[in-house]
């Protein structure tokens, strides 16, 4: 029904929805497809009109983050990272144990965004590819995440996009919490670096020490407390497609927005 609105009153719709999720008490809002609508409006308008409806969707999203800050919250916009938009959080749904997202990580670093890290939906450890991809995978994508984590940066590891109902009483990886996640890390002491001879990404922490493997795809952490976490070495494949960052497809022609 409400594509009987004006596009103002549309946009006032979708906008005032999340601020009144604020006003309720949540944190923020999470925008999915926030980067792009093209398999709306590609498939149902004009080249010319789905450049308009792109166009406008990336202004609604302008003028709810302006709002958003106004009262003090903000919005965490799926794979959207671009800071004249006024994104000021932004999500890798697809994060994976490869060096693209490790990259990715610290290009929104520099952009001073944080970052909400979903793994698992990428399998990372090369065994089976019908198994969650947080077993061995796990460690291989969060010692990729600490290489190239900014300061507020998260990490998260379930594969898809839903928990079941009956957690706790079963296993749910959306919702149980893991135990890498209570040890003690520290600040960094600098940002991850790339070996130039052995490929091997290196950072420490003041209390853990962190490799990546770049031509094997797997990872190393050495924790304060005596225990190390190695994730299996596998073939690189699916996982250097993770971290998809794109503008709108056809606003301009600007495409994928990262410049190495």
């Amino acid at each position: 029904w409400c594509f009987n609105l004006s596009i103002p009153e549309l946009r006032e719709y979708w906008i005032s929805d999340c601020l009144q999720a604020v006003a309720d008490g949540c944190d923020g809002c999470y925008i999915d497809r926030s980067n792009n609508m093209t398999q709306v409006s590609v498939q149902s308008m004009s080249k010319e009109d789905s450049i308009r409806f792109e166009l406008a969707h990336m202004e609604t999203l302008s003028e709810l983050n302006r709002r958003l800050a106004d009262i003090g919250s903000f919005a965490i916009s799926n794979n959207q990272g671009i800071p004249a938009e006024g994104t000021v959080m932004m999500m890798f749904e697809d994060f994976a144990a490869s060096e693209h997202c490790i990259r990715s990580l610290q290009i929104a670093a520099e952009r001073n965004l944080g970052v909400q890290a979903h793994a698992g939906d990428i399998v990372d450890d090369g065994t089976n590819a019908t198994e969650n991809g947080c077993g061995h995978g796990d460690i291989n994508a969060m010692a990729a995440f600490l290489i190239g984590a900014g300061e507020y940066a998260y990490y998260h590891c379930a594969k898809g996009w839903q928990s079941d109902e009956p957690w706790p009483l079963y296993p749910d990886a959306w919702l149980d919490w893991r135990n890498e996640y209570d040890k003690p890390l520290g600040k960094p002491l600098a940002n991850g670096t790339k070996g130039s001879r052995d490929g091997i990404w290196r950072r420490f922490f003041a209390y853990a020490y962190v490799e990546f493997d770049s031509s094997l795809g797997n990872g190393t952490i050495w924790w304060a407390d005596g225990t190390t976490q190695r994730g299996k070495p596998r073939k690189l494949g699916d996982a250097q497609t993770g971290c998809t960052w794109q503008t709108m497809a056809n606003n301009g022609g600007r495409g994928d927005d990262l410049d190495y």
